[in-house]
Order: structure tokens, then C-alpha cells, then sequence
């Protein structure tokens, strides 16, 4: 079908801009869309996908695909778009977007970002605040399923990026198409499929799409490398390649885990030295970088380079390191040697301070779930600092209490009524006014040490 009339809008500071275009393309049709799908199951029977849609070509079309995959299984989709109210006019942008479905039926919610925006940092705040935002709706909606539109350009991309970054193997792998994040699964089901079919996608359609004038802009690295003319080929093959790899690699790592990891709920890790040492080094590498991200509150591995010298000190390559204190750091970690293990703490204490809401589920430091169950006002949780043996002197012993290294308490959570200390829950100490029955705190970090395999893209 040559589609002469349709019209796309680009979005900028003077209002929408309308170009034609004539030419026919390979349409990604349903039974392809489905073919995608299928290596995301299971679904259950009439499922419900949320759908991150921005308005632009990609989400767009993934909407439409996903819609009428849905409908065919008496399922449905939501659209959901963020606006970060980083420029003028965000705001027009996701309501046309909200038209756009309404006219076919798609159920379509604007999420906000609101409250001051950092100054530093800006587009990792902004992506964090978007998954947050996304995440909270499907939580609150009982949506097992989130999408997003990341395509083939994306993932070659993202390695691009990693390879100038010195990423590990692991970083290579680049995007799963299934991740499992926050109580749901994250899906990408077009990460083997070029952008040029989405775009033509829309065009069969007779579908308008937005175009977002910063994927123009030179301050952003990721536009920097697709204007000077990435070899998208290259890249996405090496993205299979190491996301095959990396599913293996999982494996391995699961099982290692098992064998020489315990991992602490007050937020730390010993591993065994001696079985650790045994291990192949690329397979001591991998688990050395699960540990690390989940220790240290992140979702990103860290430089090969710095994981390389971590990894020699501590597996007895350079000797004279091995028992210096107070050991190294990474990532957010601190790795100490104690008795035959390796204990990987904390870095620092955080410096978040977060008031508590009875009878809502929370998040601390980005590693902690708490939920407050007593109507007690004013309690905050926050790192005990220097106050362990403050707290040690004065609370109580109620329920189960432990010793920890001294050297790991400052990270430990606490909670506090102002500048008062009220409990320790990872020692079992408390007041008077609490008890370990009014709260239930849980270590709970942005990415386990073990989750679902790697699932890697699989070119269409």
C-alpha cells in the first residue's frame, strides 16, 4: 500500500511540523509481532500489557502490535506516557498522544514527574523517575507486564556505549528482552526488529507519530554516536552474541552462588575465600559483579578495567594487598577479608532520610522494603551512623538480636524520631515505644543477587 497522505507531526518549540511521506517499506505484521511475543511467555489467559508509549514511531507502533495481539486473546493493553515537564510543550505532546488511542480504543494514562529536577545527572534522574513512575501504575494495577519499544538501533546502541564505557561482557549482552524488576517483568519484544519497520508499521496504519526534537540534540552522547553513522549491524550481532554468553554465564553463576555466598538481610555478603579462589576466572568475574550491583543498590555493572584490579587483589594475584585495610572499594562497596571470607558491605552509609507512612509499603537506599504497621508519628529511616554503640547501650534486646562487624554497622538501617534513635532492627534493638511485631524491614535491592536467566534478543 502506498500511503501518499500520511502524515507525521514533529514536535517543537513553534508547534507541531507536518512532513508527507511516499515511500513503501516492510511492514512488521502480526504474525511477526506474534513470532516476538512467543519468546516472552508464559502470559496468562486475557492478559493486561502496560505500554510505555512516548508518541514517537517506536512505542506507537509496539501500542497498535500489542493491542491487537491482546484483543486476539481477549486480553488488552494500556498506554502509559510520562512527562518529565523537561521542555515547553510535553504536555500537548502526551495528551495527542492519549487522542491518538482514544480514536482506536487503547485505555491511556499520563504520568507526571513532579517536584524539582536535579541539576546534575539529568537524563539518568529522568529515566529513573520514568521506570518509578511506570512501575508504581502496573504495581498499583495489578500489571504483571510492562513494555517498552527499544528496537534493533537501540541495542546496537546501548553496546556502543558500554564498549566506549569498557563495559564487561556482561555490560555487551546489552538489553534483555525479559527482566524481571520490581514484582513484574519488564518485556522488549522488538529488540531484534529494525526502527524502518515500526516507522512503516504506522504508515500501513495511516498513523501520525511525534517526533522528539532532543533525539536531535548534540549535548546527549547516545545522538552524538547515531549521527556519526554507527555500523547497527556490527553492534546488534555482538548484543546476541554476548547475550547468548551471558545466559550461559548465568548459569554458572547461579550455581556458584549457592555454594560459596550467603547473603545477610541487615544488606551484606560473605563469600567463601578458598571456593572462590577455585573458581574460573571469567566465572569468578561474573559473580564478583552480581554481588557488587546487589550489594551496592545499582542495576549497572562497573568498568571492566576497576573489576579486573578488584578481582587480581582479591584472588591472591597481587598478595600484599589481600589483607590491606580497610580494604577495597567499588561500586558503591566495601570488600573486606575476615576469617577465610570475603565480607562485601556497604561503601558508605546512605544519606537518604525517609519518613515512614503507616501502613504503606516503602523503599529505602534503594535496597530496603519497609512497611510500617504501628500509627506511630514521626519516624524516619535512615543509616545508624556513628550511633551503634550508642544504640547497643541504650535499647533493648526484643526478639532475635545478633552481633555484626563493627566495620558494617554505619550502614545499617535505623530508625529515628527526629534525632532520637528508636530501633536498630538488624541488632533486635528497640525503645520502649516500638517493638519488632510494628514493622517488617527486608532487604530487598534493585537487582537480586539471583534472578530469572538473561534472556537475550533473538533477531527477526
Amino acid at each position: 500500500m502506498r500511503l501518499t497522505d500520511t502524515v507525521g507531526i514533529e514536535a517543537g518549540a513553534e508547534g507541531f511540523r507536518r512532513h508527507v511521506w511516499t515511500d513503501e517499506g516492510s511492514v512488521l505484521d502480526q504474525a511477526a509481532f506474534s513470532a516476538c511475543m512467543a519468546r516472552l511467555e508464559p502470559f496468562e489467559d486475557e492478559p493486561l500489557l502496560a505500554i510505555a508509549v512516548s508518541g514517537g514511531a517506536d512505542s506507537l507502533a509496539l501500542t497498535l502490535l500489542a493491542d491487537h495481539w491482546a484483543r486476539q486473546r481477549r486480553g488488552r493493553v494500556v498506554g502509559l506516557t510520562v512527562d518529565h515537564g523537561l521542555r515547553s510543550g510535553s504536555d500537548d505532546d502526551a495528551r495527542q498522544t492519549g487522542l491518538w488511542l482514544a480514536e482506536r480504543d487503547i485505555e491511556h494514562h499520563i504520568l507526571t514527574w513532579s517536584g524539582d529536577k536535579p541539576k546534575t545527572g539529568l537524563q539518568r534522574h529522568a529515566r529513573d523517575a520514568r521506570y518509578a513512575l511506570l512501575t508504581a501504575w502496573c504495581m498499583q494495577h495489578g500489571c504483571f507486564h510492562l513494555m517498552t519499544a527499544h528496537h534493533r538501533q537501540d541495542q546496537a546502541e546501548t553496546v556502543a556505549l558500554r564498549k566506549l564505557r569498557k563495559s564487561g561482557r556482561a555490560g555487551l549482552a546489552a538489553m534483555a528482552a525479559v527482566r524481571e524488576i520490581e514484582g513484574l517483568r519488564l518485556l522488549r519484544p522488538l529488540l531484534g526488529i529494525d526502527k524502518a519497520r515500526l516507522e512503516d508499521t504506522l504508515r500501513a496504519e495511516a498513523q501520525p507519530w511525534l517526533n522528539d526534537p532532543s533525539n536531535d540534540s548534540q549535548a546527549f552522547e547516545r545522538n552524538r554516536l547515531r549521527q556519526a553513522g554507527l555500523d547497527v549491524e556490527k553492534f546488534a550481532d555482538e548484543a546476541e552474541r554476548q547475550g547468548l554468553y551471558r545466559r550461559d554465564a548465568d548459569r554458572q553463576v547461579t550455581e556458584a552462588l549457592v555454594r560459596h555466598v550467603i547473603i545477610d538481610p541487615a544488606g551484606f555478603a560473605t563469600l567463601d575465600a578458598a571456593g572462590f579462589e577455585r573458581l574460573p576466572k571469567d566465572l569468578a568475574s561474573d559473580l564478583l559483579t552480581r554481588l557488587l550491583i546487589t550489594i551496592g543498590g545499582r542495576i549497572y555493572p562497573p568498568r571492566s578495567d576497576a573489576l579486573s584490579r578488584l578481582l587480581d587483589d582479591i584472588r591472591g594475584e597481587v598478595p600484599q594487598r589481600v589483607e590491606q585495610r580497610p580494604g577495597r572499594t567499588l561500586a558503591h562497596c566495601r570488600i573486606l577479608k575476615s576469617r577465610g571470607r570475603w565480607l562485601i558491605c556497604r561503601e558508605r552509609p546512605s544519606p537518604e532520610r525517609l519518613m515512614l507512612e503507616p501502613r504503606r509499603a516503602q523503599r529505602w537506599d534503594d535496597r530496603f522494603a519497609i512497611h510500617l504497621f504501628a500509627p506511630q508519628p514521626d519516624l524516619a529511616i535512615g543509616a545508624l551512623g556513628g550511633k551503634g554503640r550508642h544504640g547497643e547501650e541504650t535499647l533493648k534486646p526484643k526478639g532475635k538480636t545478633r552481633r555484626i562487624a563493627a566495620v558494617m554497622k554505619p550502614t545499617l538501617p535505623a530508625i529515628w524520631r527526629g534525632a532520637d534513635l528508636i530501633a536498630i532492627p538488624p541488632l533486635g534493638l528497640y525503645d520502649d515505644s516500638l517493638t519488632p511485631d510494628d514493622l517488617d524491614l527486608q532487604f530487598c535491592p534493585r537487582s537480586p543477587l539471583a534472578n530469572g536467566l538473561f534472556m537475550p534478543h533473538i533477531s527477526s
